[in-house]
């Protein structure tokens, strides 16, 4: 008999997804670039009479081949989509929604192989010097000046010139050779691409209905009602045995008919021993259950329920469940856990705890993959259930973890009574859309924490600004997706630090899928037991969740080999790093010495000295680059950072501050965080000096007691070689260096080896003590710090020759985290003032970034020039055109509109100078040139002159 429809909640019409929801034209994009790269070769033909035989015969094979490829693509897209070859500019956005809803569960997988064909087009543009900025495999959206008539730049202009010729000559004929073999492997490539997508178009129209959830869910709720509101049991032991519902794999369409074969693949019952006596043999225990039909043999035993025979279920062949007033009862097969999971001390953990808790380890990418994947089947089969009850979240999930932080990936529903059922009609409990929020909204949530590694709280509070707190609960949470969502292919934004990069577009797919809540139903269903329904969420989230985990097993496979683990199996090899506690602190923190208000004004008349550099660098740098690649990148070593400060959360929205922790036994969490305030303070510096900058801030101490030098050394690695930062700034010191230290000095001769500059902070504890680890380092730039009158600080150790290089660190002010408990998770505008050489080190790596950036635009042009400038010599060779004092005096101090503006900054003081800098910036059409190339010139010269610093 066909079950009823659930009547959908007009609320659902109601929902105003924001326009980045919407699919962007990614095919759009490969038509584009097939499109301009096919004009600029047949630009070539007028050329013909300058090109040999041999190289005509290439030229005409390129393209034959080429066009091959573009007609396959189109054949596969007018399977796709019916219309595809009459979509005019203004209409492909909704027609990639529309692949997107045709493609279903394979719209990750076909993500992947149209990014695959745009970085093979845009491989073989750059190997015939033809790719720029404004490619169509560059841009994201809207190419207006690309198109079948190409971009601005002509290759058939560019081959005018012999040796451009000769080139393009190279690349097409040398067929064994490294270009012409460069060229062959991207066509190669592009074919592969295509063939991946024949294959998804011929699995699009081929997917089932999963058969299986009638009975599951059937089979879930008649567990559920033996166990009773108890649910568990208590034997002979007198210990009561909490009842669990482990998820193990979703059901495959292809699986076996066998009904109770196909039961235990997907779940199993597992109990947990709430007993903490050392002599109770068992911890943990699986239990294949399976319900036996009134038949009157067996009689029933009491509601508590009692095993038969043995005084412990692990000996006994078998326990009968069963209550008086029902006629089912249910068989208990035990199978011991693991065996490491079968003793005291492992214990269920909620996902939310795991986020919140400070002595876990990080979950790999293949583990949470396969969380994801086991989550999502748990929602599908039991959602509605006394296992998964609305309203739902992180903390209705569980773990099993170890005293040792070992965790077990297998999600565990622990049983929650029914209220009220006898009044709640069963397919309306069975409903996805339940208090005001679509479930598959809370599935979009939990996929982000766990991507993000922290509760959606959180995530939430991090991500809305002061005026978007406000919104309420389903806006802001389509808020702040659209805000992620809008990271992902935003060319802006640099691939490895794009939302999903690491699980992959198909993990991305059934992201969005969740919080768009459109599957393709009738628009009066939203009902589990509706066949279309349940078909569109399997299409669209679990099967995407599937290929997500599926495609990076496979891409794990191909570097490290064929698989030796099983997909269940956890990482029991991986131990979370032992802090270590010191007396003294990594950051210290100094007052304000003397007179707090002359010195705050000094601090500020400085920074409006430096108002008259940052107005010349935004004429030479006007904006900051919209290629990640063009950007200069600077990682901070602290205690974290907290972008819900105003003027900090702009930045961190946009991806100019990026944020990794490696506290040791830390929150696995990417999401930003700092309980002391120094990482937000040497952070909110460093971007007041150089505005077009990206910051990498490697949080590496919550508090500057709690550290750990491996961990250090490999913030370091992750910003040399992971984020392949340009400057390093370190903010605090040891006092000593000895052996326990020698990863951190490895990784800081790794990151010198690779041409990285490395300020550190010289440290506050006196003339009579030396310089602190790692400034003492010859490979590092070490700065001290001065007040806004350029008076060194009394705080500063002995400063040995070469190691005098100062700057203001003294009542800056900059932003600090909120102090008050109530606020600490709400945007707020704290501001303070400190003293130290740590916040003199933000300057001077600044004043680094600020020079690197104006010439970063010319790198290509002046390679030797710009690498010595990565260099310790040659950056100190420039900021020689910046000191002030004399070497012998002690110290020098940074004054960065020497360079920029070339005067002194002695002739005039605060609005004097202010105006001053006004009237200059007039001849500015003259000056800065000047500026570059006075730069250009100090570093052609650093290797041919006796420079001191």
């Amino acid at each position: 008999m066909p079950e009823p429809e659930a009547e959908m909640d007009p609320r659902i019409r109601q929902l105003a997804l924001p326009p980045s929801l919407s699919a962007p034209p990614e095919t759009e994009r490969v038509l584009n670039a097939f499109q301009c790269l096919r004009h600029q070769i047949h630009g070539v033909s007028r050329h013909r009479a300058r090109l040999s035989d041999e190289a005509r015969w290439s030229l005409n094979d390129l393209l034959h081949r080429l066009d091959a490829e573009i007609q396959v693509f189109n054949r596969i897209m007018d399977s796709v989509i019916d219309i595809y070859r009459n979509i005019d500019e203004e209409k492909w956005s909704p027609a990639e929604s529309l692949i997107r809803k045709r493609c279903g569960s394979h719209y990750g997988r076909y993500l992947d192989s149209i990014d695959q064909i745009l970085a093979e087009l845009r491989g073989m543009a750059e190997l015939i010097n033809l790719d720029h900025d404004e490619a169509s495999w560059s841009i994201q959206k809207d190419p207006s000046n690309i198109g079948p008539s190409g971009p601005n730049q002509n290759l058939g202009e560019i081959l005018l010139d012999d040796h451009q010729l000769r080139k393009f000559v190279l690349v097409v004929c040398s067929v064994s050779g490294a270009f012409g073999g460069a060229m062959n492997l991207h066509l190669s490539r592009i074919r592969d691409a295509n063939d991946n997508l024949r294959t998804i178009d011929a699995e699009i129209h081929s997917e089932a209905v999963v058969q299986q959830l009638t009975p599951l869910r059937n089979y879930a709720e008649t567990v559920a009602e033996v166990l009773g509101v108890e649910n568990g049991f208590t034997c002979a032991c007198q210990h009561h045995h909490v009842a669990f519902f482990r998820v193990k794999e979703c059901f495959d369409k292809s699986s076996s008919q066998d009904y109770a074969r196909s039961m235990d693949q997907v779940c199993s019952l597992i109990f947990h021993n709430t007993s903490s006596t050392e002599g109770c043999s068992w911890n943990w225990v699986n239990m294949e259950a399976e319900i036996l039909k009134p038949e009157g043999s067996i009689p029933p035993s009491r509601p508590n329920s009692r095993q038969t025979g043995t005084k412990s279920p692990s000996p006994s062949p078998h326990i009968i469940l069963s209550r008086q007033a029902q006629s089912v009862k249910l068989r208990l097969r035990p199978d011991h856990l693991d065996a490491d999971f079968s003793v005291a001390g492992s214990r269920p953990l909620s996902v939310q705890n795991y986020f919140a808790s400070t002595d876990n380890f990080v979950l790999s990418v293949e583990q949470k993959l396969q969380l994801a994947h086991k989550v999502a089947s748990a929602l599908f089969y039991l959602h509605s259930t006394p296992w998964l009850m609305d309203p739902w979240d992180s903390e209705s999930i569980h773990l099993i973890r170890q005293d040792d932080g070992r965790t077990l990936i297998d999600p565990l529903l622990a049983k929650r009574p029914v209220e009220d059922s006898a009044s709640v009609d069963r397919h309306d409990a069975h409903s996805m859309w339940r208090e005001g929020v679509p479930t598959s909204i809370h599935l979009g949530r939990f996929l982000i924490e766990l991507c993000y590694g922290a509760t959606w709280d959180r995530i939430r509070t991090t991500f809305l600004s002061a005026e978007e707190s406000s919104m309420g609960p389903i806006d802001a949470d389509n808020f702040v997706f659209s805000r992620i969502d809008s990271w992902v292919g935003n060319p802006m934004i640099a691939k490895e630090e794009q939302p999903f990069h690491l699980e992959g577009n198909s993990y991305m797919t059934a992201v969005r899928s969740c919080f768009i809540y459109d599957f393709g139903q009738p628009s009066t269903s939203t009902s589990l037991y509706d066949e279309a329904f349940r078909l569109g969420v399997y299409t669209q989230i679990l099967r995407p969740l599937q290929f997500a985990l599926e495609d990076f097993q496979a891409r794990q496979s191909r570097i490290f080999g064929p698989r030796r683990r099983h997909p269940d199996d956890f990482d029991n090899s991986i131990v979370p790093p032992r802090a270590r506690i010191d007396s003294f602190k990594l950051f210290d923190d100094e007052d304000i010495k003397g007179d707090k208000g002359q010195k705050s004004k000094a601090a500020d008349d400085w920074f409006l000295d430096y108002e008259s550099v940052l107005r010349i660098t935004r004429i030479l740098r006007p904006a900051r680059p919209k290629i990640p690649e063009d950007r200069v990148r600077v990682a901070i070593l602290d205690t974290g950072v907290d972008i819900k400060h105003k003027n900090l959360h702009r930045l961190g929205m946009q991806q100019q501050i990026i944020y990794e922790n490696f506290v040791p036994g830390g929150s696995p969490s990417v999401i930003y965080q700092d309980e002391n305030g120094h990482g937000t303070h040497v952070t909110s510096i460093l971007l007041k000096i150089a505005e077009n900058v990206d910051v990498y801030v490697a949080r590496i101490s919550p508090d500057g007691r709690t550290w750990d030098s491996g961990q250090v050394a490999n913030a370091i690695q992750w910003a040399v070689h992971k984020k392949r930062v340009h400057i390093i700034s370190i903010s605090f010191g040891f006092p000593n260096a000895d052996q326990s230290l020698e990863p951190i000095r490895r990784a800081i001769l790794d990151a010198h080896a690779a041409d990285v500059l490395i300020f550190a902070a010289t440290g506050n504890r006196g003339k009579r003590h030396p310089m602190a680890f790692p400034a003492c380092l010859d490979e590092v730039i070490s700065v001290s710090s001065t007040d806004g009158n350029n008076k060194m600080s009394d705080f500063l150790p002995f400063l040995g020759p070469g190691k005098r290089l100062c700057a203001i660190g003294e009542a800056i002010e900059a932003a600090w985290i909120t102090t008050t408990e109530t606020e600490k998770d709400r945007p707020h505008g704290t501001m303070t003032r400190r003293a130290g050489t740590s916040y003199a080190t933000p300057v001077a790596a600044g004043v680094a970034a600020m020079v690197l950036d104006l010439v970063w635009p010319i790198r290509n042009e002046y390679k030797y020039e710009c690498q010595t400038l990565r260099t310790k010599r040659g950056m100190l060779a420039v900021f020689g055109h910046m000191l002030v004092g004399e070497e012998r005096d002690l110290g020098e101090y940074l004054a960065p509109w020497n360079l920029i503006n070339n005067r002194d900054p002695n002739t005039s003081t605060g609005s004097d100078r202010n105006e001053s800098a006004q009237k200059q910036t007039a001849s500015l059409d003259v000056r800065d040139g000047r500026i570059v190339k006075t730069i250009l010139a100090t570093l052609r010269s650093v290797y041919n002159e006796s420079w001191r610093r």
